[in-house]
């Protein structure tokens, strides 16, 4: 996962905002696991279907989470 993340300017661990197709913004993270949504501060759920929109350009990464 830490390849695909690099591919998209992110290290592992670093939170960004994602926009899918219905312009909804949401925070995600990269980890050693896959793609996850931050749920109350944590990552929480594993969304390969998400990173499957990302990786096909139906999801864009639009603005880091400033910490």
């Amino acid at each position: 996962m830490a390849k695909v993340a690099k591919l998209y300017g992110k290290k592992l661990g670093e939170e960004f905002l994602l926009k899918n197709e219905k312009n909804a913004i949401f925070p995600y993270v990269f980890t050693e696991d896959g793609l996850f949504y931050i749920e109350n501060g944590k990552p929480s759920i594993n969304d390969s279907h998400e990173l499957m929109k990302l990786l096909t350009g139906n999801s864009v990464i639009v603005k880091d989470i400033p910490k």
